[in-house]
């Protein structure tokens, strides 16, 4: 998501239409926040980018890199690879190298500093330009007194764009004290009619093609919603294995001082796997 009066003024073309033109990029994403990063007259800092670095939002960089986490059975955990390690080198380079992100107490100074006041202008004073975008991105509209848009997922060395996506699980337990009518809230849910409703809510993009057309014309924010129903076709949901919970604080604790220059990413990712792949195995 990224608000489009920053870019205006410092006459930097939207991601949006730098994609139009074939030329959104990881490059153009460097290019884009050293762009916008800049100290305030008043002295204050203005990053370019709000880079998310918890391990959900390491997965579309390493698979749009061409690499992955997991071979295929999921034995091996493969994070170590040059794809994966180029990857979240790039990530900390935005950061240590290049500086257009906030890094660990800056990020934390930023939001000290905006607290106590108007949403908007927490948002003026921490970031000029974030990318990433939930449901709830949609629901800034109405709130915020700046135009926004979301931000099309930029090319990477893979043949196809590939955007990260969760989802929630919906079951019904077998010792359901009412078993049919939570099948029938369960086929409610998973129907046309629910996507109109979650759409509207803003806490989802369409889940499916047959809902595409309401979401782009009818839901109103983001304004461009084309981008995320287009972005929904290649995603890929998160690449979840037995030992995910160890792997996750494994995964969590190796990479930290990563993030503040303090670790390089193929010694974190090589402790990672030599931790997690004798659980994959189990």
């Amino acid at each position: 998501m990224y608000r489009k009066d920053f870019f205006d003024a410092a006459n930097v073309a939207y991601p949006s239409k730098q994609a139009e033109q074939g030329k959104w990029d990881w490059n153009a994403v460097l290019d884009t926040a050293q762009k916008l990063t800049r100290t305030t007259p008043d002295g204050k800092k203005q990053f370019g980018l709000q880079l998310r670095t918890g391990n959900y939002a390491l997965f579309h960089w390493i698979w749009n890199n061409g690499g992955e986490i997991w071979n295929a059975d999921r034995t091996e955990c493969l994070m170590n690879k040059p794809p994966a390690v180029e990857a979240i080198q790039f990530m900390q380079d935005l950061i240590v190298k290049h500086r257009v992100v906030p890094m660990g107490a800056e990020t934390g100074a930023e939001i000290k500093e905006a607290s106590g006041t108007t949403f908007n202008n927490m948002l003026t004073k921490i970031i000029a330009f974030e990318w990433l975008f939930s449901g709830g991105g949609s629901q800034l509209g109405g709130v915020v007194d700046f135009p926004f848009e979301v931000a099309p997922e930029p090319k990477g060395k893979a043949a196809k764009v590939v955007p990260h996506m969760n989802g929630a699980g919906n079951v019904l337990l077998k010792e359901a004290k009412n078993p049919q009518s939570a099948w029938e809230f369960l086929k409610f849910f998973a129907s046309k009619e629910a996507d109109v409703i979650l759409m509207d809510t803003g806490i989802i993009p369409p889940r499916r093609k047959s809902s595409e057309e309401h979401y782009t014309k009818n839901v109103k924010y983001p304004p461009n919603g084309k981008v995320l129903a287009e972005m929904a076709r290649t995603a890929r949901m998160t690449p979840s294995v037995p030992a995910w919970a160890d792997f996750n604080m494994i995964l969590a604790k190796e990479m930290a001082p990563v993030w503040t220059g303090n670790r390089r990413p193929n010694e974190a990712l090589d402790e990672v796997v030599r931790q997690v792949n004798p659980l994959l195995k189990k």
